[in-house]
């Protein structure tokens, strides 16, 4: 598998799920990325989707839940992986892939016209997981949706609720100017100012 020897890893783990006792669920999980690698999206997501139906308790079923939805996105089917990654955080709320599945299916969202879904899906991510990795993203989601829904201003709250927790982000200078500009494109001047006045205060270096 790691050397790409695809036919023949799909092969070893066709003979698992068929006369092994044991690891099925983790045979069925790689050969879904076997087929994953290989463009298969269909022929993955069914693979993925056997092992959360076959074995619902598996340590792998959420890591599957998960695949499935990235299969369908792969394949451009948004509709399909909005529902997969709403059964994964609706059932597994503990999982490590719900602020990746939230994070995906923001996107999928706005795929599909829906910005706002997309931007409740951004905002539970920053609330829930403000110093994960991919709260930045979010952030970075939630500015371009709220700028295309023509309320820049909603995105202010959203930036000072990030800086809150994470203090030492030093990378938010161009989106704090950005939130500025944006608010003065909208004529909320008053808004605008007050934004960029705390922007030169925060960066009094910045070019």
């Amino acid at each position: 598998f790691a050397q790409k020897n695809y036919e023949q890893a799909l092969k070893l783990y066709d003979e698992v799920i068929s006369t092994g006792k044991s690891d099925k669920d983790y045979a069925m999980l790689q050969k879904g990325e076997i087929l994953y690698y290989k463009e298969d999206y269909k022929g993955a997501r069914a693979s993925f989707d056997r092992v959360q139906t076959t074995y619902p308790n598996s340590v792998h079923a959420d890591n599957a839940m998960f695949r499935m939805g990235e299969a369908d996105l792969k394949a451009r089917q948004y509709t399909v992986a909005i529902t997969d990654f709403t059964r994964l955080i609706n059932e597994k709320p503990q999982s490590p892939f719900v602020p990746q599945a939230l994070l995906y299916r923001a996107g999928a969202f706005v795929n599909n016209g829906n910005r706002e879904s997309a931007v409740l899906d951004y905002k539970t991510i920053i609330k829930n997981y403000p110093t994960d990795s991919l709260a930045k993203s979010a952030l970075d989601g939630a500015q371009e949706q709220y700028n295309e829904l023509g309320r820049p201003e909603d995105f202010t709250a959203l930036l000072n609720g990030y800086q809150q927790a994470n203090p030492n982000d030093g990378s938010l200078d161009e989106l704090e100017f950005e939130s500025a500009k944006n608010l003065y494109y909208k004529e909320s001047y008053d808004k605008a100012v007050k934004v960029l006045s705390d922007y030169l205060a925060k960066y009094p270096t910045s070019k």
